[in-house]
């Protein structure tokens, strides 16, 4: 079996990992890398393979930069299967619909012929045929792909995520996205199974996460915001972020009835995304019926009639909207609206990529353009922490530690440079185990 790094190697997107096996060609996760242009233009090379001579994808998650290559494949030639477990095939279908239409929206915005991001990757039509090739499996169910054994257990991080064991004469374990241990809406990722290499994310391999409650700082936020009649606007992702957040909400409501304002959800990839939870909510910590009663704290808008009256609402209020970044969608207008008022608070709960309005807001740069115009962010800017749904430098290690064969090596991927070095350095100190990094090497035996 021949491994080859083909993305995530010195970034944390567009994770795909080719495996050359059986004379068969597969691909473990085919992401979009995202961020700047110089990021965006990756997304336009060779992968050096034909998407037709690819026999399947073993897809561990529905983020972006996981999944968002899989329709330009698709459109290119690729007609074999892509495995997924099912709530990953739900969540995939929403972000990929919605990346189309990003795909489209911002070619528009180049106007040259010549510049490579005038023409989208691909459009709407492709993302459905992609949709025709999913095959969903069930956690630690194990299947034979092509003379390949395959097995998808459970990775914590969002709804369906999957560590991927792939087993010739050797077995190799894909991490996917690995999840917090103590996440109070998803399980922790399952013990190490025995393998013989691990290719293992390192997102925040050199970071701890903060030891605070996030419910004990937002309860003191919501008491400012009640005290003083504010505002809160919180950019959320839609997937995991804003269903933990709400829940977050749900259970200060719950004992604080003084707190209890009204909380609105501006975002339909969020509603979407919810509603997948709901339908496999078994797969979480909690009870159908004990999610359901922890979404009901706020209101899901659906029509735009609804959403266009918040603005004129005052406090105390919240307002949760699409993007987590602050990068586009309704959050832009509510910040347009909002931000320009000291007393209000914009609350940011998540990574914020550079080169993003989240990120000026973060380092104190008000001075801001959306929509058209320049405008000074007035609102007082909150950060949450501990909301991350990836695993920290310690959770890490304690999920490395699982691993019952004392022989196998590590290859780190999915993280920047200086955090695979310092997570590598910690590994081998603490855990004896050999461990390279995918940014120097192109391809390996197993």
């Amino acid at each position: 079996m021949k491994i080859s790094f083909l993305g995530a190697t010195k970034t944390v997107t567009g994770s795909k990992y080719l495996i050359e096996a059986k004379s068969k060609k597969f691909l473990v996760d085919c992401g979009l890398y995202q961020g700047q242009k110089e990021e965006q233009l990756l997304n336009r090379e060779s992968l050096g393979f034909m998407a037709k001579d690819l026999d399947a994808i073993f897809l561990t998650h529905g983020h972006l930069d996981h999944c968002g290559m899989i329709p330009k494949l698709v459109k290119e030639g690729f007609q074999g299967k892509i495995f997924a477990t099912a709530a990953t095939i739900e969540i995939a279908k929403i972000i990929l619909i919605d990346s189309a239409k990003i795909q489209e929206s911002d070619a528009s915005k180049y106007t040259s012929e010549k510049n490579p991001l005038s023409t989208p990757l691909y459009d709407a039509q492709d993302v459905q045929k992609s949709f025709e090739l999913f095959s969903p499996v069930e956690f630690d169910h194990i299947f034979s792909c092509h003379g390949l054994e395959v097995t998808f257990r459970r990775a914590g991080h969002i709804l369906g995520a999957s560590c991927v064991y792939i087993k010739e004469d050797k077995t190799v374990l894909f991490s996917g996205d690995l999840g917090r241990l103590n996440d109070p809406l998803m399980p922790a990722p399952s013990e190490i199974h025995h393998c013989d290499l691990i290719v293992m994310e390192s997102t925040y391999g050199n970071r701890i996460h903060s030891k605070k409650d996030p419910v004990i700082e937002l309860e003191k936020i919501l008491e400012r915001v009640v005290k003083d009649s504010k505002v809160l606007l919180v950019p959320s992702f839609a997937v995991a972020r804003a269903q933990l957040f709400i829940h977050y909400l749900s259970e200060i409501f719950s004992r604080r009835e003084d707190l209890k304002i009204p909380a609105f959800v501006n975002s339909p990839m969020t509603n979407l995304v919810t509603e997948v939870y709901r339908n496999y909510s078994e797969q979480t910590n909690l009870t159908k019926e004990s999610f359901s009663d922890s979404m009901s704290g706020v209101r899901f808008l659906e029509f735009s009639k609804e959403y266009s009256k918040l603005n004129k609402r005052k406090g105390p209020l919240i307002i949760i909207a699409a993007s987590g970044m602050v990068s586009g969608g309704r959050v832009l207008e509510h910040l347009d609206h909002f931000g320009k008022y000291d007393n209000n608070i914009v609350l940011l709960i998540g990574y914020q990529g550079e080169g993003t309005i989240g990120h000026d807001l973060q380092h104190d740069k008000n001075e801001i353009s959306l929509l058209g115009h320049k405008m000074t962010v007035k609102a007082q800017v909150n950060f949450l922490e501990n909301l991350s749904a990836h695993a920290d430098q310690s959770e890490l290690l304690e999920w490395l530690s699982t691993n019952k064969n004392p022989e196998a090596k590590v290859v780190l991927v999915h993280g920047d440079e200086q955090a695979q070095l310092e997570l590598k350095s910690v590994i081998e100190q603490k855990l004896k185990l050999e461990v390279d990094l995918s940014k120097v090497i192109k391809e390996i035996d197993c």
